[in-house]
């Protein structure tokens, strides 16, 4: 019976069968020399030695050299690694960051601008900007800034120099009466918010069994304090002069020279609600320069009445809650320039 090879046996043949090709190679079960034949040069060889063959090979016949059969001594090592494995995926600084989804929300869509329409509708005056909180442009009949803003339910933050066409000028007038024909107006919100812009006002209340209806009155309806300043019955407007040539169209009118007196229209029971309240008169180019004073109740306001050429206009005093005994009265006592009244107006708002 055949012996196996000692294990010294076996490392000599492995050593020597090295001198003939680096590693022990794994028997193919016939003593041809091996088929495998590779260049040990190749740099991507990897010549370690091998850890031993698959075993179960018949080590040759008896009592022969052993030969290098399936159950052979050792077998070439497998090759080495591959340096550097397959290639990880970019991430150096050229590669191109991933997308992210924008979640942010758009952005919300400007405010409408303000309801200029009030101020449009006036034949004499132009809107030429609007905002969100404003109204600008150039009244063109002498009103004033504050007559112009309050056309559309604002006040007048400031004013300049223009010219018709809504060519602003550089002058500025802040929002005092200047008596020109025309000038730029600022318009913006009252304290009151945009409420006082066409807003119905949850605090004026109204009564569905007796709703706001419109009231006008002329100056038949007027009370007139110091009567002899005021020309009454020589056109269709009242006005205070100091000149004698008046006294042959009013028997009552004799002048003391200081052209002043008061007007009073009083609208009584008026249905509790809210109101534009306009007054009418003739604008000229002799109208007193400062303005006319209005009061409804105790609401005032300067009115401009210098136009020219002449023309009669109703001009807005303002929206007001009303109820019951409604005065508005034209005020000539503060100064000595001729002002005029025709007519006033009660119309309901919204």
């Amino acid at each position: 019976m055949p012996t196996t090879p000692s294990a010294s046996v076996l490392s000599f043949l492995c050593l020597t069968l090295a001198t003939w090709q680096s590693g022990c190679l794994v028997g193919s079960g016939s003593d041809d020399a091996p088929s495998d034949t590779t260049d040990t040069t190749d740099p991507t060889f990897d010549s370690g030695m091998g850890v031993g063959g698959t075993g179960g090979g018949s080590g040759g016949a008896p009592g022969e050299w052993p030969s290098v059969g399936d159950g052979g001594v050792g077998g070439q090592g497998m090759a080495g690694a591959e340096t550097g494995g397959s290639a990880a995926p970019d991430s150096g600084p050229d590669s191109a960051p991933e997308a992210v989804a924008d979640t942010a929300p758009p952005p919300p869509p400007p405010p409408p601008p303000l309801d200029c329409s009030g101020i449009q509708a006036h034949a004499g005056w132009e809107v030429c900007e609007t905002g969100p909180d404003r109204c600008a442009g150039v009244f063109t009949d002498g009103a004033g800034c504050d007559s112009y803003c309050a056309g559309a339910g604002l006040v007048c933050v400031a004013s300049y120099g223009a010219e018709p066409g809504c060519l602003k000028e550089t002058s500025s007038f802040g929002c005092a009466f200047t008596g020109h024909n025309s000038n730029w107006c600022e318009c913006g919100v009252p304290p009151g918010g945009v409420l006082d812009a066409g807003s119905p006002d949850p605090t004026c209340t109204t009564d569905p069994g007796n709703p706001p209806k419109t009231f006008e009155y002329d100056t038949g309806d007027a009370v007139f304090e110091q009567r002899h300043n005021w020309a009454v019955t020589c056109d269709a407007h009242a006005y205070t002069a100091s000149s004698s040539e008046h006294q042959a169209c009013d028997d009552e009118y004799n002048p003391d020279g200081s052209r002043k007196g008061k007007a009073r229209f009083t609208f009584p029971n008026v249905p509790a609600g809210r109101y534009d309240v306009y007054v009418e008169s003739k604008h000229t180019k002799n109208r007193n320069p400062a303005g006319a004073l209005f009061y409804v109740n105790s609401h005032s306001k300067v009115i401009s009445q210098v136009s020219d050429p002449s023309a009669f206009i109703w001009d807005l005093h303002g929206r007001y809650c009303l109820q019951g005994e409604v005065n508005v009265v034209l005020d000539s006592t503060v100064n000595g320039g001729s002002d005029a009244v025709s007519g006033v107006r009660l119309v309901p708002a919204p």
